[in-house]
């Protein structure tokens, strides 16, 4: 399970919930943290920029961002970054846990963490799924592989009935 830490938006705008990284920085940035915040993530902000690489790849596409999200075995860096969500709990922040399995279409990974752009289907992926489902007992058009990750249905026999 991949794991996302967040600052969750007042409003319960899930779209605009914001990673603890930047959360801070925003704290920061606006003087509301106090010294004994700084000196209590001192040394996990040291780990982190000494140890924690930062990502090459936000992803290829234009007006995109890809999401961070800590790999399960990533212990060090989860124990560090619990460090700074109880200094966003103290400023009276609400955070949360994100889990999944699939965070999206993984675009840079490292030791500790990846990033994913978050899946978008369109209309034609939704005819492809409708397509994967109806033949994938086999059918007229052959036996279906449908591949979610990259986003295509390959029939073996033929693509007919399968037009754009």
């Amino acid at each position: 399970m991949f794991l996302r830490f967040v600052r969750l938006h007042p409003q319960g705008d899930h779209a605009r919930d914001q990673g603890v990284f930047h959360a801070i920085g925003a704290l920061r940035d606006a003087g509301l943290l106090r010294d004994y915040h700084e000196a209590a993530m001192k040394e996990a902000r040291e780990w982190f920029n000494e140890e924690l690489p930062v990502p090459d790849s936000f992803g290829g596409r234009r007006n995109t961002a890809g999401i961070c999200w800590f790999k399960p075995d990533a212990r060090d860096a989860i124990a560090r970054i619990r460090i700074y969500i109880s200094v966003l709990e103290d400023c009276g922040i609400v955070t949360d846990m994100l889990t999944s399995r699939d965070p999206g279409c993984i675009v840079y990974e490292d030791r500790y963490q990846v990033v994913a752009e978050a899946r978008r289907w369109t209309f034609d992926d939704a005819r492809a799924r409708a397509l994967a489902w109806r033949l994938k007992s086999g059918g007229p058009y052959g036996r279906c592989h449908f591949e979610v990750g990259a986003r295509r249905c390959r029939l073996d026999s033929c693509w007919r009935g399968f037009e754009a």
